[in-house]
Formats: structure tokens, sequence, C-alpha cells
């Protein structure tokens, strides 16, 4: 059976129009990529006694997108230690999704410096959304039939793992047990899914990296500014976690059941 057809029917609040977006992925990610260059410059004179007010982080996040959208900006609460803080998609009671949050450590209205970088990767992960509407309308069709959650969610942490070293012993390794994970969830669900979870696991590799980038950037922008950060100075982990690698593993997999759908296909036509 084929199953490569979807509904690109979302919400407007969780994408931007066509006219705004329209262009290749590059210009899209471009575009995400400077509006968060945006925002950090309108936040930066603001800046005092190593704090940010929200109001002022969420101020220049509504004046510098170029539509009005749904972005709840909450305290972010967890009990992981080595996580620092999330986005994430508004859903109503019907399954759709209305709108995005960014969650981020503060206190008495005010985010420490420390804690701007996680913003700023957190604030790429919410535009990267709002500049794909396909990888949106993915989300939101994921989550109406059931075929995200809890098992989704714990598939990426899988993904998401790191290497220690970047051996190819070690990359060999890691990449050999994504497809493990992968398989393992794709076993349990509904064979029509399996190239929309795909799809967007590898859409999460990419606006991981994005937004890994991005984080790097504004730490040399506050290194240079002798604005206190969360590290000493500025460096890129992103190689460990092997994003680049592991969106071009998904992608062979994509194409992989793909092919084998199609084979199906083709053989019931002829049967």
């Amino acid at each position: 059976m084929l199953f490569i057809s979807m509904d690109l029917s979302v919400s407007p609040n969780i994408k931007f129009s066509y006219d705004i977006v329209k262009g290749s992925v590059e210009d899209r990610r471009r575009f995400a990529e400077r509006l968060n260059e945006q925002i950090y410059e309108k936040i930066e004179p603001h800046i005092k006694n190593n704090e940010l007010s929200v109001d002022v982080f969420e101020k220049s996040l509504k004046e510098t997108i170029p539509e009005q959208k749904r972005i709840d900006i909450i305290p972010f609460e967890s009990d992981e230690e080595d996580v620092e803080g999330c986005s994430d998609m508004i859903e109503a009671d019907d399954g759709t999704l209305i709108g995005q949050t960014i969650e981020i450590p503060m206190k008495d209205g005010k985010i420490s410096t420390e804690n701007l970088d996680t913003v700023f990767h957190e604030c790429r992960h919410v535009l990267d959304n709002l500049c794909n509407p396909k990888c949106s309308a993915r989300v939101n069709k994921m989550t109406i039939d059931r075929s995200g959650g809890r098992a989704y969610n714990n598939l990426l942490d899988k993904v998401y793992h790191d290497v220690d070293d970047l051996s190819p012993k070690s990359k060999e390794k890691e990449l050999k047990n994504t497809r493990k994970a992968i398989n393992s969830f794709l076993k349990q669900r509904p064979e029509r899914t399996h190239v929309d979870c795909l799809q967007d696991l590898r859409h999460c590799m990419e606006t991981e990296r994005n937004a890994f980038s991005d984080e790097v950037k504004f730490r040399e922008k506050m290194y240079e500014k002798n604005i206190k950060f969360s590290d000493d100075e500025p460096y890129d982990d992103a190689p460990f976690f092997m994003f680049d690698e592991k969106k071009e593993l998904i992608k062979d997999m994509t194409a992989e059941i793909i092919a084998k759908q199609r084979r199906e296909h083709k053989l019931s036509l002829e049967g």
C-alpha cells in the first residue's frame, strides 16, 4: 500500500503566510536566521546587570516577526539537570495546533544572560516552524492521528543522543543505534504513519542544527561584548550530536520505505 499523501491544512497561528516565506528551503532557513538576529539586536541594548526583562524579549519578538502569531513565553521547569529550556506546540482540545511556546528559566520577570543562548536556541525552533508550514502541518497531522505522543518523544530522546568522541567507530555505532531505535518505533506504528514520522525526524535534525548554530553565534556576540553567558567562551558541541549524519540516515530510511511501498502498490495492481 502506498502512503505518501498529506493534508497540508494547518492553523495560521503556527505558520507564516505563503507570500512571506515563499522560496526554497535555503531561502526559508536564511529568513528564520535573519529574524533571530534581528530579535537579538533589539534586546542587546536592554541587557542590564546580566539580566533581560521578559517583557523586553516578548516585545522584541512581536515587533520582529512579520505577522502576529501566538507565541507564549512561559517559565521553564524541569527535573532534568541537562535540559535548560524547550519550545512546544500549543494543542487545542481537538488536537489542532494553535500556537507555540518558548519555555525558559526566569525569575521575577527577568531572564539571566546565562540563559540567553538557550532563549535564542528555542526561538530558532519556533521561527523554523513558522517558516516551514509543511513541517507544521505534518506535526499537526501526527498530533491528531496520535502517531506522535510520549512514545515519539522517547524516540526523539534516543535520536538526540550524543557521542563521547568523533571517531569513525563511535559515529558508526551511533548511526547503527539510531537506525535500530527508529525501526523499533516504526514497528509499533501503522505503516501509513511511517513516512510522516521519518520526515518529521529529519526536520527535527535540521532545525536542531540551526538552533545550535544560532546558539553559538549569539554566545560569540555576548563574549565580544563581555556579557556573561553560560560558558567561559563560545564553543559548538553540535558535531557530537551528529545532526547532519542522522539527517542523511533518516533521508535514506525514508527513501527505502517509499520504494518498498511503491513496490507493494505495483504488485497489488498487477494482482
